[in-house]
């Protein structure tokens, strides 16, 4: 299953070249596996949004160069596999997210 072969992965690839520029729960998924990601991210949305996050950004380009780095600095790959943990922690754990949503549907009211 999915969950079975993330956990066994080093690296994981989520959107490359996707029109949105953002994660996804495949990323958050890995990420919390202590994974690094790479996925292609739009920088403006992350400078308003989701300062800090430690996906590796990628793009058709540029995919090959940068999975090849992670492939050969093994230091690297725990680093970014920690700050992705330690970031879904604090950015996507459960009693904030039900409080950015509420506050979300208040303010629709």
């Amino acid at each position: 299953n999915v969950m079975s072969l993330m956990e066994n992965a080093d690296i994981v690839i989520d959107w490359v070249n996707s029109d949105y520029g953002i994660y996804g729960i495949v990323s958050i998924e890995a990420m919390a596996y202590g994974k690094p990601v790479l996925c292609s991210l739009n920088d403006e949305y992350l400078a308003e949004d989701y300062r800090g996050c430690p996906i590796v950004n990628v793009d058709e380009a540029n995919l090959k160069k940068k999975l090849s780095e992670l492939c050969e600095d093994a230091t690297m790959v725990r680093r970014l596999g920690h700050a992705g943990r330690e970031y879904v922690e604090k950015k996507h754990e459960l009693s904030k997210v039900v409080s950015m949503v509420a506050k979300q549907y208040a303010e629709l009211v």
